[in-house]
């Protein structure tokens, strides 16, 4: 961006935001912040190339969602960055985002990172990223590709203490291989999220799961969302039930499953917003 075009939408940005900042409230100063830090990451050049000739080269090779101060290689195509994700996601920038008063920039933000990085456990992120971006529904194309990724079903995982006592048992959503990539805890909006974004289907539940279940005090509302759960119309994936049954051991003075399954948006991707 041409540094009189970036003067020009800071301004604007600034005096779209400026009527809304009533207050001198941490979130007002937020937005202000956000504001200014997006304008100062948009400055940094895409490399020592002419830009917008760099540009030209590729434009008919270069998806048209790749925002033109970060750099992408047609050899090695990238995912999107979370700035990229979120505009795709609100046809909006980020700048707009922050700036707009009634702006659930938050929502989308939650989005993008649950979307980008919130559901791949420990695996390579081998997504088609083309095909998920190129689709006129972004978020149901990507859920789909999550699903074809891990192939996942759900399970009930175990916590013992330091004398092996059962202590504590809870649903999880397991890859095909075995990993664990989110325990189903938490509010009734949050776990329908996480099996959503895992495009998770009646076939995923193994027929025997509620026989897992050990510990009286087990918290059987989930079986309410499973029993809602959509048919999955291909049914190509076949669930061994032996296969799926894990023990964690884990000590009780250590953390839950669900925080160190946590999402973690790289410090790169949090620069870009």
């Amino acid at each position: 961006m041409k540094i009189s075009q970036q003067i020009d939408s800071l301004i604007a940005n600034l005096n779209a935001l400026k009527p809304h900042l009533l207050s001198d409230s941490p979130e007002n100063r937020e937005r202000f912040n956000s504001v200014l830090k997006a304008s100062i990451e948009s400055s940094s050049p895409l490399d020592l190339k002419d830009t917008a000739t760099y540009k030209n080269d590729k434009v008919t090779q270069v998806p048209n969602w790749v925002d033109e101060d970060y750099d992408y290689e047609t050899s090695e195509p990238r995912k999107p960055n979370m700035r990229e994700m979120m505009e795709a996601l609100s046809g909006k920038s980020v700048e707009e985002l922050y700036s707009e008063e009634m702006s659930n920039w938050r929502d989308h933000s939650k989005l993008a990172s649950d979307l980008l990085y919130g559901v791949l456990g420990d695996k390579n992120d081998t997504r088609d990223w083309n095909a998920i971006m190129a689709s006129d529904d972004i978020v149901s194309e990507a859920r789909a590709e999550t699903n074809r990724m891990h192939q996942p079903v759900i399970d009930i995982a175990s916590e013992f203490d330091l004398n092996n006592n059962l202590i504590k048992q809870y649903p999880v959503i397991k890859s095909s291989s075995g990993e664990v990539l989110k325990s189903l805890t938490g509010e009734t909006k949050q776990i329908q999220d996480i099996l959503e974004n895992f495009e998770i289907k009646n076939d995923s539940i193994p027929t025997d799961l509620e026989d897992r279940i050990i510990i009286e005090n087990f918290d059987k509302s989930i079986f309410e969302l499973l029993k809602n759960l959509p048919e999955n119309q291909n049914n190509s994936l076949k669930i061994n039930t032996n296969d799926t049954v894990e023990v964690l051991a884990l000590k009780s003075h250590l953390s839950s499953i669900g925080n160190s399954h946590a999402e973690l948006i790289p410090i790169e991707e949090m620069e870009k917003l």
